[in-house]
């Protein structure tokens, strides 16, 4: 699940601000998976622009299971986007399923408001730090 600031425009990094509401609302939607429908914590990785939640699932790479992980994303968009943050819809199929972290994410001019960021894996997401790791 790909988290980032719904207004931002393609192309340039996301700013401090938009960083933090990318996670605070990873921090919902895993808390909403956890309690309401019994998901395991996920792991947590900060794309450099945004938040990925991140569950092990084992399923064929077939179009049924595209077609699920599509459905899934749509469910939590609506569910969860405002005019802040957005579910990235597009990630549903095995090629875009995933990033190489430790990676810079390199949109636009790196500038300090909107500064180029090392993405990271932080590890299993922990509600009290809200930040990964455990």
């Amino acid at each position: 699940i790909d988290i980032d600031g719904a207004d931002k425009t393609s192309g340039i990094s996301s700013t401090d601000a938009e960083l933090r509401a990318a996670r605070d609302k990873a921090l919902q939607v895993a808390n909403f998976l956890r309690t309401a429908r019994g998901f395991c914590d996920p792991f947590a990785a900060m794309s450099g622009n945004g938040y990925h939640l991140l569950y092990p699932i084992e399923a064929a790479n077939d179009q049924a299971s595209t077609d699920t992980i599509r459905n899934c994303l749509d469910v939590l968009a609506l569910q969860f986007d405002d005019e802040a943050m957005r579910i990235d819809r597009s990630v549903y199929n095995a090629a875009r399923i995933c990033k190489v972290y430790g990676t810079m994410a390199r949109k636009g001019d790196n500038t300090p408001e909107r500064p180029h960021r090392r993405s990271e894996f932080l590890g299993r997401l922990n509600e009290g730090r809200g930040d990964g790791g455990g």
